[in-house]
């Protein structure tokens, strides 16, 4: 009696398998969480990968600072006003200023930023002359007048005179004569060309204040 044979073949193995094994809940204070991967294939030995979470790439943000970075804290200069009172800046650029309507009887925003904040660029200039000039209206020292072309001029008020007094100098008010001025545009070309020249150490003087010299010679 012949019994026939069958050979039975081992059923392979599943092919690419990766079974990952859970945490560990068993991890005390001081250990450190580790992930776990057994990779069968069939024919081969299995191998575990051990990956440390410790040594995984954290995720950072661009927009929020880490702990070691320090912010520094912006430090605004406060220029002469830290060395002193803004009370006795003002009253020494309200002086500049009333003495400088005085000397030329007429003047400009732009005169008051020359003679005053040479030192400045245009526009602080000008925004520091527009913020005193609006300080001597409202006080009343200077008068305020639009001319025929719409330009802004401003004349010394007897008021102005009398704090100018007080300051002990010699002056007399122009707004009669601011009054009745309808384009002094050479005036002005003439007190900005002297203004910068004396700010900078260089003597100049106007056409009326050269005539008035020359009388006097």
């Amino acid at each position: 009696m012949n019994m026939k044979t069958t050979s039975r073949k081992p059923s392979p193995a599943p092919r690419d398998t990766k079974t990952p094994s859970p945490e560990s809940s068993d991890l005390g204070q001081g250990d450190t969480p580790t992930d776990v991967t057994v990779d069968t294939t069939a024919g081969k030995l299995a191998s575990i990968t051990v990956v440390v979470k410790a040594d995984r790439p954290q995720k950072t943000s661009s927009l929020t600072p880490t702990a070691d970075e320090s912010i520094p804290t912006r430090k605004v200069a406060r220029g002469l006003a830290a060395t002193i009172s803004t009370t006795k800046l003002k009253q020494a650029i309200w002086l500049r200023a009333l003495l400088t309507a005085n000397r030329f009887r007429v003047i400009q925003t732009i005169d008051v930023a020359v003679c005053c904040f040479a030192e400045r660029p245009y526009k602080a200039a000008l925004t520091a002359a527009q913020r005193a000039m609006r300080g001597l209206v409202k006080a009343d020292l200077l008068k305020r007048y639009r001319t025929d072309r719409f330009q802004t001029v401003y004349g010394l008020s007897q008021k102005g005179v009398d704090w100018l007094d007080e300051a002990g100098h010699d002056a007399s008010s122009s707004v009669r004569r601011v009054s009745d001025m309808t384009n002094p545009e050479h005036r002005f070309w003439a007190q900005f060309l002297v203004l910068p020249c004396e700010s900078r150490g260089i003597k100049a003087q106007t056409e009326q204040e050269l005539l008035q010299l020359l009388v006097a010679v």
